[in-house]
């Protein structure tokens, strides 16, 4: 996957969480092509339930961020472009998340041209969507399967 990523070489790159399954171990042997999934001027993410397992996240966020990923905890990135803003907002994952907080997340970006949402469950989207994210990118549908 990372090959196909650097190729394509997107401005930016989102991820919609569970990294791991069973702890950050189990993920170790992949962290590396992580680590080069990333986009030319960004590159955001929200955790997913299973990041959660034995509260080692901050283990994660240490592994990535070096790489540039940012993990969007109930708050907000922008990201210019040609004149134009799009604000990148992301939540903690409502079943395991320790404070999900959709205001905090979407604070500041009223004002951009365009707000995407980053959130692990898609049961999030009507909250986002209220708060003005015109897309909702989430991840837990496990094979398609939509909640």
């Amino acid at each position: 996957m990372a090959g196909l990523v650097e190729s394509i070489a997107p401005d930016v790159v989102c991820w919609t969480g569970d990294y791991v399954v069973h702890g950050i171990d189990n993920a170790t042997p992949v962290l590396g092509e992580l680590e080069r999934c990333v986009g030319r001027l960004a590159t955001f993410a929200v955790f997913g339930n299973h990041d959660y397992l034995r509260r080692e996240e901050g283990r994660l966020v240490a592994a990535v961020e070096p790489a540039g990923w940012r993990f969007l905890r109930n708050g907000s990135a922008r990201v210019e472009r040609g004149g134009a803003s799009v604000a990148f907002c992301g939540i903690e994952d409502p079943e395991e998340g320790k404070v999900v907080d959709a205001d905090a997340a979407t604070e500041g970006t009223a004002d951009a041209d365009v707000v995407i949402a980053l959130a692990h469950g898609p049961r999030a989207a009507p909250a986002l969507a209220a708060r003005g994210a015109r897309l909702v990118l989430a991840g837990h549908t496990h094979g398609t399967q939509v909640d």
